[in-house]
């Protein structure tokens, strides 16, 4: 059963808050499913990042409902995919430069036959 039913008469109000900030607001009717609904929230924010808040309100039937929806940006311009290539550049670079593990620190070689006295013997 659907607690949440739509119609295509239904006209509906949706808010989407990322960040603590209004990021859609929408008045729409036509929308016959949830489905659909969310199809046209996820176009409306194809541009944005991250998990929002979700507000959906049906004015014509009077229920309310709240959940949350990730957005995955998918047209990035090209200033943001320069600044993640770069930002994962100077990451690995970081990386490289700091070792994460005792390890990962290089050894200073230590000779096993010390060949400068001549009182040591071979380990042959």
């Amino acid at each position: 059963m659907n607690t949440y039913p739509i119609h295509a008469t239904d006209r509906i109000f949706v808010r989407a808050t990322l960040h603590g900030a209004s990021v859609i607001e929408l008045s729409i009717s036509g929308i016959d499913s949830l489905t659909a609904l969310i199809g046209e929230i996820r176009h409306a924010g194809r541009h944005l990042e991250g998990l929002a808040n979700l507000f959906i309100r049906n004015l014509s039937q009077g229920w309310a409902r709240t959940s949350f929806i990730k957005f995955y940006n998918r047209f990035p311009s090209p200033h943001t995919a320069a600044i993640r290539a770069a930002s994962a550049y100077r990451a690995a670079q970081r990386a490289r430069q700091s070792p994460s593990h005792p390890t990962d620190t290089p050894q200073k070689a230590t000779p096993i036959v010390n060949l400068t006295s001549p009182s040591t013997p071979l380990p042959f």
